[in-house]
């Protein structure tokens, strides 16, 4: 790995402050009424409910000692049962040279990595929240949950656990567009009136802008009150739970104003990504959720990667966190759930050249404002995501090496743990520099 990341901590500080602001999806929303509120937490409510069953279910099964052995022939500590040794289990051919502990955590036996790891670990384990990986493109060095719960209430988290991912969801969603683009059905200079006749803003506005953040495009979310113009609490209370049709967003689209001129500049929306997503439907003739999961979730072999689903996270939110009830209104910009495991396993398809040519991979690297396609520059040769939902957040970075890429992944059931993120990356940092 080379070493020498001394630009990194400036651009992590940049980072998470517009990441505070501009990236942590639905933060900013604010119901106008008491009633609205209660109904915005409603969705939400019935999945806190779903996993209380799930608690319940799991209460009442038998408790036993067990030991796995995955196919490497690592033998996982013996200890009292855990539900998610299974899932540990379906990536155990991730796990190689090494061994996992009574807790589930993953150290390498790798002697190039053994301060870190010893390092590492220890940090963790007094200051870490959620799930986390780091792993270059051939092992995995480190992998564990610290100091939060699954679903039933007292399992401890481990690399296995879903979570709500937010913006990581728009990483697939511009690879799928760039696949259309590969296969030449879509061109980014295409004019998305071709798709949107009736929006009278269309003919300025291209597919490029859309994947660079350039459209002047309000957000739907974070810039509700300027999108949902001339709204009623009932047509509001229908986006936050789910209800609003792709007709009724179009028509606000159709009727709010732009930030700026197409083009001009750069600002974060989510609303880029769900038009996007509508794009891929009418070029592909299939749903968002049946393709990513035929082109991108399968090929990948991400095994609890999913979209525009509720009530399979087996995370549970910290404090009064609940789950976001709307993901079928957010698809293509924060809809999905996924693991420390599959976003590793992602990233390493991805940014390798399995799952876009060159010219394609090229579109991501290459950010003329900071930001393409899901990924933002984060200084001293890495690219990532920072963000959230408004239970959680998670972190993406990818450093990139001549030799080969070094992957970190973290995932925290709290909305406002930008300290536990910054903290993380202060850590890689110093030890990377040294």
């Amino acid at each position: 790995m080379q070493k020498g990341n001394r630009g990194m901590k400036k651009a992590v500080t940049i980072m998470l402050s517009v990441a505070c602001v501009i990236n942590l999806l639905a933060c900013s929303v604010k119901p106008e009424t008491e009633e609205t509120v209660k109904r915005e937490q409603l969705a939400g409510t019935l999945e806190m409910e779903k996993a209380r069953e799930r608690a319940e279910d799991k209460e009442n099964a038998p408790k036993k000692k067990k030991i796995f052995k995955p196919v490497n022939e690592v033998v996982l500590a013996e200890s009292a049962y855990n539900p998610n040794a299974d899932f540990i289990k379906e990536y155990s051919y991730l796990f190689t040279n090494g061994s996992f502990d009574e807790n589930l955590i993953w150290t390498t036996d790798d002697a190039e990595y053994s301060d870190l790891v010893e390092t590492l670990k220890a940090y963790c384990e007094k200051s870490a929240m959620g799930s986390m990986i780091l792993a270059t493109d051939e092992e995995i060095i480190f992998a564990g949950g610290f100091q939060a719960l699954e679903a039933d209430g007292e399992t401890v988290v481990n690399p296995c656990t879903t979570y709500e991912v937010g913006a990581i969801t728009q990483q697939f969603m511009a690879a799928a567009i760039l696949q259309q683009i590969q296969e030449g059905k879509l061109k980014t200079t295409d004019t998305i009136d071709k798709f949107f006749p009736e929006y009278t803003h269309g003919s300025k506005i291209t597919v490029g802008h859309l994947l660079l953040m350039e459209s002047g495009i309000p957000d739907f979310l974070n810039e509700s009150m300027k999108f949902f113009t001339g709204r009623t609490a009932e047509e509001y209370d229908a986006f936050m739970t789910g209800q609003m049709t792709d007709e009724q967003m179009l028509g606000y689209l159709y009727k709010a104003q732009l930030n700026f001129e197409p083009g001009k500049k750069a600002d974060y929306s989510n609303t880029n990504y769900y038009l996007l997503a509508l794009i891929l439907e009418q070029v592909t003739g299939e749903s968002y959720e049946e393709y990513l999961k035929t082109h991108l979730f399968e090929p990948c072999k991400l095994q609890h990667t999913t979209c525009v689903e509720i009530g399979n996270l087996t995370s549970m939110p910290s404090g009064n966190g609940e789950y976001m009830g709307i993901a079928g209104a957010c698809r293509g910009a924060g809809d999905m759930h996924s693991n420390v495991c599959d976003i590793l396993l992602w990233n390493r398809a991805l940014l390798t050249g399995k799952v876009l040519d060159e010219a394609q991979l090229k579109d991501i690297k290459e950010m003329p404002n900071g930001y393409a396609c899901g990924f933002e520059d984060m200084g001293g040769g890495a690219i990532g995501s920072i963000g959230g939902t408004l239970s959680y957040g998670y972190l993406n970075l990818v450093y990139q090496n001549p030799d080969g890429n070094v992957y970190f992944v973290m995932m925290i059931p709290k909305a406002n743990g930008w300290g536990l993120i910054r903290d993380m990356l202060e850590f890689m940092e110093e030890y990377f520099a040294n």
